[in-house]
Formats: structure tokens, C-alpha cells, sequence
């Protein structure tokens, strides 16, 4: 009787983790559908230069960079409202490049779970929610995944670089120098 109790709570036990591990956000890039893009953002800030900066990238089906973009804020904003304003650049970004089906993700898991469920609220970022909102309109299908920040380095890295980076600058099928050693240990991991 105690072995077959024991066995049960390791079935229990097995299919809990089976159920927490599918909805546990990855580590790891995970290259989007075919026909479609993944645009993945992330947010810096210096408080003591008083600057945030933002960082995308953009990536089709086989893993390779469409584009990437680098722009400084003019003032340190609050970490939620960097994240927020990031994704915000991104959606945007996207729908400049002509993209029509795109997964957007970042690591902040507060702002992919108000931008998945639209809610404004009356957190300080709430204005940004609802600006993704309007320019999601311009795809015919967008959705938002979190991710962890180790599968987030690229845009990691881009952000960092905008804290020194004048204007907003992009490039074409390229990421800067400094950079290219994350989107090779994506690209190794597909």
C-alpha cells in the first residue's frame, strides 16, 4: 500500500513539472513560423548619464537578422517604461520594414503580459500599452512572447550600445560588431 501511494505521487509529481515546464518562458532563441518574423526588443537605462536606450532585432523563419536598430532616449525612464518604450520601437520598427505576421518578444514578463491582454491599468507605463496596441492594427498577426533575459543577449547588448549611440541608427541584414557573437550562439542553438 505505501509503494502504490509512493507511485502515485511520483505520477502527481510527474505530470505537475510536465505542466509547469511547457508554461516556464525559455532560455533559448527560438526561430519563428515560416512566412514569419520575430522581432525581439530590450530596454537599458544609465541613471547616471540620464539616458535609457532601446535595442531590436529582427529575425525571419531560418534565423537570420532582417534588421537591427539602436536608439537613445533623451532622459533615464523607469525600468517598466524602458521595456515598454522598447517594445513600442519594435512594433513600429517592424511595421517600417513592411512585416505582416510577427512574434514580438522581450524579457520583461510584466509588459508581454500587459501587452498580451491589452491592459492599460494605471501604471505609469499604461500610454506605451495602448500605443503597441494602435500599431499592432498594421499587422494581420502579431503576438507577444516572453522570454528570459539569457535568451535575450542580443537585444541585451544592443540596448547597452544605445546608451552611447548618438541617434537612432539601424542595419539591414547586419547587427553591429559587438554584437555578433550573441546572434552566432542563437544561431548555434537552432
Amino acid at each position: 500500500m505505501a509503494e502504490e501511494s509512493w507511485n502515485e505521487i511520483r505520477r502527481s509529481n510527474l505530470r505537475f513539472s510536465r505542466i509547469n515546464s511547457s508554461s516556464t518562458p525559455q532560455t533559448t532563441w527560438i526561430a519563428p513560423a515560416p512566412d514569419s518574423y520575430k522581432i525581439n526588443y530590450d530596454g537599458a537605462l544609465s541613471n547616471a548619464d540620464n539616458k535609457s536606450g532601446i535595442g531590436v532585432v529582427v529575425w525571419d523563419c531560418h534565423g537570420e537578422v532582417i534588421a537591427s536598430l539602436v536608439q537613445q532616449l533623451d532622459q533615464a525612464y523607469q525600468p517598466m517604461e524602458v521595456e515598454a518604450l522598447a517594445a513600442c520601437r519594435a512594433v513600429e520598427f517592424g511595421s517600417e520594414l513592411g512585416l505582416h505576421r510577427a512574434i514580438v518578444e522581450g524579457d520583461s514578463e510584466m509588459v508581454v503580459k500587459a501587452l498580451r491582454c491589452k491592459e492599460y491599468g494605471l501604471a505609469p507605463y499604461a500610454h506605451l500599452i495602448k500605443d503597441v496596441s494602435l500599431f499592432s492594427g498594421l499587422y494581420s498577426e502579431l503576438s507577444y512572447s516572453h522570454v528570459k533575459r539569457d535568451g535575450n543577449k542580443v537585444d541585451y547588448s544592443l540596448a547597452r550600445l544605445a546608451l552611447t549611440t548618438q541617434s537612432c541608427t539601424v542595419w539591414i541584414e547586419d547587427v553591429p560588431s559587438r554584437t555578433l557573437s550573441f546572434v552566432q550562439a542563437d544561431l548555434a542553438m537552432l
